[in-house]
């Protein structure tokens, strides 16, 4: 079987809320990594049974989803990227079979619906002269207000690359937010652990958003 021809026999399957014929669509030995899109959490589901046991918990959160295979992937062959579409947001995903049935496949939930990433014009500038005073002024005005005048929505614990990129990100859809982390400086938890640091990997790995 190549992947148009599974697929559609998964969107199917899922458009009539059938666990039981999802899950048989999967090997014995399997793995389903989920990263928000399918279980709002970060799961990897292994095994036949345990996928249909999921599915039973999820599908009727779910509603109904589009599943079709990314434009530059290769309809006859039987791995590729695949896109997703659910009530609440969109992604991608990879999927791999071994003869009829998914060895793995993986979903990512890559924006909320309504909450789409600001691109081209409607992306901040990052200017914040004028009436409201230069970048400095800007930024110690929020620092007294939020806690005071303005309460954030989300308190994110700790400051390292993932904590900070979570900010940026919250930043971005206008959803305040505080960081707070033991250090004195944002950064001091590669000043005080890291000295000698050094990443084998690309540089647009490492990088952090924004």
């Amino acid at each position: 079987m190549v992947i148009a021809e599974w697929l559609e026999l998964f969107s199917k399957a899922l458009d009539q809320r059938d666990a039981s014929r999802v899950a048989a669509l999967f090997g014995e030995t399997s793995y389903w990594r989920d990263f928000l899109a399918f279980t709002w959490d970060l799961r990897t589901i292994e095994g036949r049974a345990d996928i249909e046991r999921m599915l039973c918990e999820q599908l009727p959160l779910i509603g109904d989803s589009r599943w079709s295979l990314d434009p530059a992937t290769d309809p006859s062959a039987t791995e590729g990227f695949i896109t997703i579409e659910t009530r609440a947001g969109r992604g991608r995903g990879y999927l791999r079979l071994a003869g009829d049935t998914c060895l793995t496949l993986l979903t990512t939930l890559e924006e909320l619906k309504g909450y789409e990433e600001p691109r081209g014009g409607r992306r901040s500038t990052g200017f914040a002269g004028g009436p409201q005073g230069n970048w400095r002024d800007s930024l110690e005005a929020e620092r007294r207000e939020l806690g005071t005048v303005r309460q954030p929505y989300v308190l994110i614990v700790g400051g390292g690359q993932g904590g900070l990129g979570l900010a940026a990100r919250l930043r971005q859809l206008g959803v305040p937010s505080i960081v707070v982390d033991r250090f004195e400086r944002s950064g001091d938890q590669w000043r005080r652990r890291y000295a000698s640091l050094s990443l084998h990997d690309p540089v647009w790995y490492d990088h952090m958003p924004y």
